[in-house]
């Protein structure tokens, strides 16, 4: 019978070895925010996603 291959099996402490490996790598998204205004792209996102519903959508039954 062949044996499934899957992950590991998490251990009691890999959730915290994990987050202190992550803090010691340097964070792309951390150093993207010290760069970009993000509120620059606040009304064009709030415009795209605060359109009115034109209806029920979907095929009639």
């Amino acid at each position: 019978m062949a044996k499934a291959r899957g992950k590991k099996a998490r251990g009691f402490f890999d959730y915290e070895f994990r987050q202190a490996d992550l803090k010691k790598r340097s964070n792309p998204l951390g150093k993207l925010n010290k760069v970009i205004a993000w509120d620059i792209f606040r009304p064009s996102i709030e415009a795209v996603f605060s359109k009115a519903v034109k209806g029920v959508g979907g095929s009639l039954p």
